[in-house]
């Protein structure tokens, strides 16, 4: 990793006791980088949504410590007729916020912070990933009675003590003299002020998360990337000096190397479905009872592992453009593997419906797999060729946004690149509300647009590009594509220019047409890599890789 970004994370380290320890004024600086670095609060998000399946639809929601809407989208999703209210107390990640779920009509948004609110009160409330930067924490509890209808949920997961206890135990190493200020709650510190505030516990699971990163190097950045650094459970009153913290990196690299050739840190999670009682009846605690231990392994990274391959229309191109994509990773060893979440138009085998697209992605790539492809790969695949949504309603059965979400995790805990390909353009609807732009915000990968390079693509790719930048991706450019042969001219060239100039994008490349592209796969290589080259390929993933 440069030396700047050494001099990024010692400077927030020494800078967070020069400054007001504001929760929020941290968080709402580290508003553009937190959905890339929030690995570990995605998963926590998606692991919370189970505790709401089957759920019936609640009127109203509150979400607190809503962040940049990872969870907010979920809940939209899940429950597209209810009223949501999302607060959180940093303004920038609220902002963020708005813009992921400019969508969803049904969510409002206010800076606040839970113990300033009146009394307007909800059916559930949620919160994930959040809860624990409440200091006292007993205050924060005691505010949710009086937001919550009697009867009323609360359902929450928050990290406690023992959190990235790999870096404090090196911290107290090298600085004894500068103790931590603060530690995370402990369990009972949870259940004791749900206790006092009038909550009965119906199910409590405790997890422990890994993530594995790069480096040491890496795992600060992604720390400081969602506002961790300098806050008051990582920062003593007397800051880390330059020398400390290069030995603290130093100390981090030799003991708590996996075996990837990187480091790791450990996340302590507890999640929690309670009760708002009744006046008449007396609160319970589950204090005494041993909490759920539940192993799970995080491929978190401090980068997204992937890429999001979308169009402007339907047959314009995404498929070659991600083969492309990924025969190059492959061809420089990257274990990369293709995504295609839902596919309509699927080929039948007897029994079995074939996501043809997939397939073709899988053969280009030369990715094999031992016995039955992975569910994973696509886990919604139908017959007749028509938008998603209707795919869906016809076959009598639901897209899920929350299984998709799981299945793009599992297979990131076990490849290093994910090419994940939308159907259709950003819009495409996938149930009553929901769209590709919804999976694509939740995702947040590194977005490539693939256009069509003729007459008509300004006005297709100008419009698509809006609705991306609305929702807050990161556009790593546009791709065009030729799926018919033709003649590249004056139109083709100024076509480029012209939407690299309004739509502020860069141009990433221009895949000419490739009649019968896997009749040879070494042919189809080549053309993959005169075409996508591998300076393109680490641009978009955004990180430091063994491309040559």
């Amino acid at each position: 990793m440069p030396r700047t970004t050494t001099r990024i994370i010692l400077s927030s380290i020494m800078a967070c006791n020069e400054q007001s320890d504001s929760v929020s004024a941290r968080f709402s600086a580290a508003a553009d980088t937190y959905d890339k670095a929030a690995s570990v609060q995605r998963s926590v998000a998606l692991r919370l949504m189970t505790f709401l399946e089957n759920a019936p639809e609640p009127s109203s929601i509150l979400d607190i410590g809503c962040g940049t809407g990872m969870l907010t989208q979920l809940i939209a999703i899940q429950f597209p007729n209810a009223s949501i209210l999302a607060v959180d107390t940093a303004p920038r990640l609220v902002q963020s916020a708005r813009q992921r779920l400019a969508h969803h009509p049904n969510v409002r948004f206010r800076v606040a912070d839970i113990r300033d609110l009146s009394t307007i009160q909800f059916d559930l409330i949620v919160s994930s990933s959040s809860l624990h930067w409440i200091r006292p924490l007993s205050s924060g509890f005691s505010a949710l009675p009086r937001l919550l209808r009697p009867g009323g949920r609360l359902v929450f997961a928050l990290m406690l003590d023992g959190t990235l206890t790999e870096l404090h135990s090196i911290r107290t190493q090298i600085a004894s003299s500068k103790p931590v200020r603060a530690r995370l709650p402990q369990r009972n510190d949870v259940l004791t002020c749900m206790d006092t505030a009038g909550f009965v516990v119906q199910r409590e699971e405790r997890q422990t998360l890994r993530a594995d990163y790069p480096s040491a190097r890496h795992f600060l950045s992604a720390i400081h990337n969602v506002g961790v650094t300098g806050g008051q459970f990582s920062t003593s009153d007397q800051p880390l000096n330059r020398r400390e913290l290069r030995e603290l990196i130093e100390r981090y690299d030799s003991t708590y190397s996996n075996r990837r050739g990187g480091v790791f840190a450990m996340y302590e999670i507890l999640y929690v479905d309670g009760k708002c009682a009744a006046p008449e009846a007396p609160a319970t605690s589950r204090r005494d009872e041993p909490a759920a231990s539940i192993d799970s392994i995080s491929g978190a990274q401090d980068t997204p592992r992937g890429l999001f391959i979308t169009g402007t229309d339907t047959s314009v191109g995404k498929t070659m453009t991600s083969a492309a994509i990924l025969s190059v990773l492959r061809a420089n060893n990257v274990d990369a593997i293709p995504m295609k979440p839902v596919h309509s138009g699927c080929s039948r085998s007897g029994s079995e419906l074939v996501a043809d697209d997939l397939e073709f992605c899988l053969t280009a790539a030369k990715s094999t797999f031992k016995g039955d492809r992975p569910s994973g790969l696509c886990p919604y695949r139908y017959e007749r060729a028509c938008s998603p949504h209707l795919a869906a309603a016809q076959s009598g059965s639901d897209i899920s946004l929350n299984h998709i979400l799981e299945s793009f995790s599992s297979l990131a805990a076990e490849h290093e690149c994910i090419v994940v390909e939308g159907a259709g353009g950003p819009l495409v609807p996938i149930g009553p509300t929901g769209t590709m732009l919804d999976l694509m915000t939740a995702l947040a990968l590194p977005v490539i647009l693939v256009a069509r390079p003729g007459l008509g693509t300004i006005n297709h790719t100008l419009l698509a590009l809006r609705e991306l930048r609305r929702a807050g991706l990161d556009i790593a450019g546009v791709v065009f594509c030729e799926t018919t042969p033709i003649q590249k001219g004056d139109i083709e060239e100024d076509n480029a220019v012209t939407i690299a100039r309004l739509g502020s994008v860069t141009i990433l490349g221009y895949l000419p047409f490739l009649p019968e592209p896997l009749l040879s796969l070494e042919r189809f290589e080549s053309w993959a890599r005169e075409h996508i080259g591998n300076a393109l390929v680490k641009t978009c993933l955004q990180k430091e890789s063994h491309l040559d």
